[in-house]
């Protein structure tokens, strides 16, 4: 197949397996990049790797973003347990709780947007029951 041409989907059971070996053949490929560079041979897997990394981080990267959406516990542990695998946990984690945090103003502030307009149309200002 050309470059992209893989599609490539893993369950939910297979997304971490999968991190471990992609970590494991980017940690070999960072090391003998310059020897494996331009060998026609090689070139063809190397697409494939690629194509898998991304795979498996754009999979994970929904997952995660779901599973907060969702309170969604079982897939919150598997995408940590992914990025995890794949080194970059912290930054992801960091990523996610910058989201929320941005979420969370925006929920904030709209909300005060509505009190203030109910206020100003002479509406009660507050909380109400529901």
């Amino acid at each position: 197949p050309g470059a992209g041409a893989w599609r490539i989907e893993l369950s939910s059971a297979e997304l971490p397996k999968a991190a471990v070996a992609l970590r494991e053949v980017e940690e070999i490929l960072e090391e003998e990049e310059e020897r494996l560079d331009g060998v026609e041979l090689v070139a063809p897997e190397l697409q494939f790797a690629r194509s898998v990394g991304a795979a498996v981080r754009r999979q994970a990267d929904g997952m995660l973003r779901e599973a907060l959406r969702s309170l969604n516990q079982p897939s919150l542990t598997t995408a940590l347990q992914v990025f995890f695998s794949l080194g970059c946990l912290r930054d992801k984690v960091e990523e996610a709780v910058a989201a929320a945090a941005a979420s969370l103003g925006t929920d904030v502030s709209d909300a005060l947007t509505n009190i203030d307009a109910r206020a100003a149309r002479g509406g009660r200002a507050g909380w109400v029951a529901a």
